[in-house]
């Protein structure tokens, strides 16, 4: 089985600056590194915004059969 794209450019583009900035507040102001609750979740959501920005792949807009990918 063959995953399709669903993730467009634009947000693609936002997926990515929101999970490298998530991931940089975790680690910087909220110290996941320390162990701290908040720091681990903004960073567990900032990875997972980049991964699927990389990936170009959002499992929540499968489940409802939507895309933001434009068809050629």
């Amino acid at each position: 089985m063959k995953i399709q794209p669903n993730i467009g450019n634009t947000d693609r583009i936002i997926r990515a600056v929101i999970g490298v900035a998530l991931t940089a507040i975790a680690f910087t102001v909220l110290d996941a590194a320390g162990g701290s609750i908040g720091g681990i979740i903004a960073a567990v959501f900032g990875v997972l915004l980049i991964v699927t920005a990389i990936t170009r792949y959002c499992v929540g807009y499968a489940l409802f059969h939507y895309s933001t990918l434009k068809n050629k």
